[in-house]
C-alpha cells in the first residue's frame, strides 16, 4: 500500500480525536461563560465528565505510539490466542480441578489488545510533554495511571479518605471570560502540569499532623489532576504526534502495522 495513503488515514484518525479536544474547549466556555447558570440550577461542573474523555483520548494516543514504536511487539495477535489455549489445556490435563479454581482470573486476550498502562508509561516518557510526572520513574507512571483512568472509568468514583492517597480531579475556573481563563490556563503550562504528585515524605508528615482538620488535610496529601491543564496537555500530545508522523519519524513498516490494527479496532463488527 501507498505509504502517503496509510499516513493519510492515520492522520485522519488523529483529527478525528480532536473532537474530543473541542468538548473540552465547551467544558471551558461554559464553566467560563455560563458559570452563574451552573450555580443557579445545582449543576456539575463537568470535571468527571472531562476528565473520562481525556483518558479515553489519551489512552487511544497511548496505543497509536506504542505500536509506531514497537510495531506489531505489543499487540495480542493470533499466536498469543494458541499459546493461551496451549496453557489452559495443560493445566486442564494436569488437575483439572486447579484449573476450575484459577480460571476465573484466566483472562483470555483479545486479539489487538494492548497493554494501556505500559503503554501510557511509554508515551510519557517518551514525548516531550510535561504532564507532572518522574519520567524516570515508569512504576510512578503506572500506579497513577490505574489509580486515575482505571478507577475513574470503572467506578466512577475517586471517593476516598484524606489518608488513602487516592486523586482529586479538581478546576480553576469559578467564572470569568472564556478568552481569560483559556489565556490563564496555556499560562500556567509547563510551570504547571495536569498532574500534581504529592511526594511521600509530605504525605507522611501531614498524615500525622492532627491539628489540621480532614477537609484541608486532603488537599494536602491527594494527589490532584487538574482536568483544565490536563486538556492543554492531551493537545500538546495530538500535535506532537502528528508532527512526529508527517517528519517521517517512524517507519513504513509501523506505520501499516498501526493502519492495519486502527482499521480493525474501528471496524464495525
Amino acid at each position: 500500500m501507498d505509504p502517503n495513503i496509510v499516513k493519510k488515514r492515520i492522520k485522519e484518525v488523529l483529527k478525528n480525536a480532536d473532537l474530543i479536544i473541542k468538548d473540552n474547549y465547551s467544558y471551558i466556555y461554559l464553566n467560563s461563560e455560563r458559570n452563574k447558570e451552573i450555580k443557579t440550577f445545582n449543576l456539575g461542573k463537568g470535571t468527571f465528565v472531562s476528565a473520562i474523555s481525556l483518558f479515553a483520548l489519551l489512552n487511544l494516543l497511548s496505543k497509536i505510539y506504542t505500536i509506531l514504536k514497537n510495531g506489531n511487539k505489543k499487540i495480542i495477535e493470533k499466536g498469543h490466542i494458541e499459546e493461551y489455549e496451549e496453557l489452559k489445556t495443560l493445566i486442564k490435563e494436569r488437575n483439572s480441578e486447579d484449573w476450575k479454581r484459577i480460571k476465573k482470573y484466566f483472562k483470555k486476550p483479545r486479539i489487538g489488545e494492548i497493554n494501556e498502562t505500559e503503554a501510557f508509561t511509554e508515551l510519557v516518557k517518551d514525548s516531550p510533554i510535561d504532564l507532572g510526572f518522574n519520567k524516570e520513574n515508569p512504576q510512578e507512571i503506572r500506579k497513577m495511571w490505574n489509580l486515575f483512568r482505571n478507577k475513574l472509568t470503572h467506578m466512577i468514583s475517586l471517593k476516598g479518605n484524606e489518608l488513602n492517597g487516592q486523586m482529586l480531579i479538581q478546576t480553576f475556573i469559578l467564572g470569568g471570560t472564556y478568552s481569560d481563563n483559556l489565556k490563564f490556563i496555556k499560562s500556567r503550562y509547563p510551570k504547571y502540569p495536569a498532574f500534581d504528585i504529592v511526594n511521600a515524605e509530605t504525605k507522611e508528615t501531614f498524615k500525622k499532623n492532627a491539628t489540621i482538620d480532614s477537609i484541608t488535610k486532603q488537599y494536602i496529601l491527594k494527589d490532584s489532576c487538574y482536568v483544565d491543564q490536563l486538556k492543554i496537555c492531551c493537545e500538546l500530545i495530538l500535535d506532537w504526534l502528528i508532527n512526529e508522523i508527517d517528519s517521517d519519524s517512524f517507519s513504513d513498516v509501523n506505520m501499516k502495522i498501526l493502519y492495519d490494527w486502527l482499521e480493525s479496532e474501528l471496524k464495525s463488527d
